[in-house]
């Protein structure tokens, strides 16, 4: 028989061990308990069959428990600040504030441009056939004198 055989069977008997003792469990907490049922919902325990006691089970021998379940971390090492060493590289958060805003204004502005740009090659390539602006004026139609 194989290894991992074996292991099934013996994990199937530990199941089955800590269903008989649910049905324990169960039968336990039902029995003092049918006066406060009602008898319509649920049938008294007195006509239920009780199963045989079993043992109280044992705890799990099984090779997959015999390591704890959860591993502590380990200790993360001691931070280093690698800046503290060289002064001229960290950030002034004086200076970070209005650098960010500069930053901020630069953006703005690029993106009103692009805008502006976009809207005026949709007009002039869309609409070249018929502009709607800096069109001259069209002569008003001159009117036969009717005969």
């Amino acid at each position: 028989m194989s290894d991992r055989l074996a292991s099934l069977r013996h994990q199937r008997a530990l199941v089955e061990q800590q269903l008989d003792w649910l049905d324990q469990e169960i039968a336990a907490l039902e029995a003092p308990g049918p006066a406060a049922t009602p008898a319509r919902a649920i049938p008294s325990s007195a006509s239920l069959p009780t199963p045989a006691p079993t043992p109280a089970p044992q705890p799990l021998q099984s090779p997959l428990y015999a390591k704890p379940l959860l591993r502590t971390p380990k200790p993360a090492p001691p931070a280093i600040d690698v800046l503290e060493d060289f002064p001229e590289y960290q950030a002034d958060p004086a200076n970070m504030q209005s650098e960010a805003r500069r930053g901020c204004l630069i953006y703005t502005v690029i993106a009103f441009v692009v805008l502006i740009l976009a809207m005026t090659a949709i007009y002039f390539f869309a609409y070249r056939d018929h502009p709607l602006l800096l069109v001259p004026e069209r002569a008003a139609p001159t009117s036969s004198p009717a005969k």
